[in-house]
């Protein structure tokens, strides 16, 4: 494949709607207008642009045609697939659209890495994350979330959450954009953002972030060349003593919540007592939330392993007298888990055909590299509809392509 046997990988015109895109995306559910949030807008400009796509000439050359094909073959396969097992509600319906959004997420962020510069990107997501630090910094300091208070967003913020309304959601984000500095080059940056977002993690108590943050810096370092693979496991042999002593407290946190999370699924009756009780802790809801996906892979055929039961077919209810009552569809808390109880295998075959697709090979190095980052996911209540992830995808596949370019072209 030549580098620009396809309009997917040539410039535009018109770079300044990939940034807006890029701007909507990033600030999630704090640019809003009531119940018109940015990820409205982000779709909003995903539809004008596809609209701009299928009106002009030689829009569909025959590398987007397969994308196109790709894309309706496996919707077709699932759907057709559920129809046999599972009725198509309107729920079902609402996950299809998460699928498409944010896939068509996942396709534009990655032409806004050709129309925009590297540097330009870079920048901006640094820009972005000390943004987003230094709010999270004012609303730990006043003990209030600055933009809860904002009438035109309407959500409940917590505080520390800066931009993304919950804590964790807002540390797995900064990340994923962290983490993507490192696939666009600005290693620099990668390394030196870790800290400052090592500090957020602490301050909110986001034990699985500081996890991913110490374990992304670290494998990057194991991964690069073998001279310092061989300082750093040196090095690592004083300094773990140290290391232990510093997060031996969130280690621990994460362990013992770990350990009773087991405890809690080899015991379904004290897990069934506490669910009764109408008050559960979070540590059970999530228990009680995985003994649920459990319980339905358990049942699963092999039919099942490969297309799942059906977008959004997975009612997780329960009583909880805290939240009001009996709370339905609550969410699994844990992604890929939740996502091989929708779709089973495939949904992750067709976003490794995505990527090839468009990085003409698979993605097994940048997963490689990424496995801490992309495990950081795990700490929110799901991604099905969280758009970070699939800007980070794209990332990976960008740097995928750029690799395979730069190999072919010697």
């Amino acid at each position: 494949m030549h580098k620009f046997d396809s309009t997917i990988y040539a410039t535009s015109n018109t770079p300044i709607r990939y940034l807006v895109f890029l701007i909507s995306l990033f600030l999630g559910p704090t640019l809003a207008i009531f119940e018109l949030r940015g990820v409205h807008l982000a779709l909003f400009f995903l539809l004008v642009l596809s609209g701009l796509y299928i009106i002009r000439a030689g829009a569909f050359d025959k590398r987007k045609l397969v994308l196109l094909f790709f894309y309706l073959s496996f919707l077709s396969a699932w759907i057709v697939s559920h129809i046999f097992y599972s009725s198509l509600s309107i729920r079902y319906l609402a996950y299809v659209f998460y699928f498409t959004f944010t896939l068509l997420v996942y396709y534009c962020s990655f032409r806004a890495l050709f129309i925009l510069s590297k540097e330009l990107i870079c920048r901006f997501i640094n820009f972005f994350i000390y943004l987003d630090l230094i709010f999270a910094s004012i609303e730990i300091m006043l003990g209030a979330s600055f933009f809860g208070n904002n009438p035109l967003a309407g959500t409940e913020y917590q505080v520390g959450s800066s931009f993304w309304a919950n804590m964790n959601t807002n540390v797995v984000a900064l990340i994923l954009f962290n983490t993507s500095l490192y696939f666009l080059g600005a290693k620099k940056s990668f390394y030196l953002n870790t800290f400052p977002l090592l500090i957020l993690a602490f301050f909110v108590d986001a034990k699985l972030c500081i996890l991913a943050l110490i374990g992304q810096i670290l494998w990057v370092q194991l991964i690069e060349n073998g001279v310092i693979r061989v300082v750093f496991i040196i090095a690592l042999l004083f300094l773990a003593p140290l290391i232990l002593f510093l997060f031996d407290k969130h280690v621990d946190a994460v362990v013992n919540n770990l350990d009773r999370v087991f405890e809690l699924l080899e015991n379904p009756e004290l897990l069934e007592q506490i669910v009764s009780s109408g008050n559960m802790f979070s540590v059970a809801i999530r228990a009680y939330a995985l003994s649920e996906m459990l319980s339905v892979l358990s049942n699963f055929s092999f039919f099942n392993w490969v297309f799942g039961i059906g977008f959004g077919n997975l009612n997780i209810s329960f009583i909880n007298n805290k939240w009001g009552g009996l709370i339905e569809f609550f969410s699994p808390h844990l992604f890929y888990l939740e996502i091989i109880v929708y779709l089973g295998v495939s949904y992750y075959i067709f976003y490794l055909g995505m990527m090839k697709l468009l990085a003409s090979r698979l993605p097994w190095r940048s997963i490689f590299i990424a496995l801490p980052t992309l495990g950081s996911v795990i700490a929110i209540s799901s991604a099905v509809y969280f758009l970070p992830l699939y800007f980070f995808l794209a990332v990976m596949t960008f740097w995928e392509y750029q690799n395979y370019v730069r190999k072919n072209n010697g």
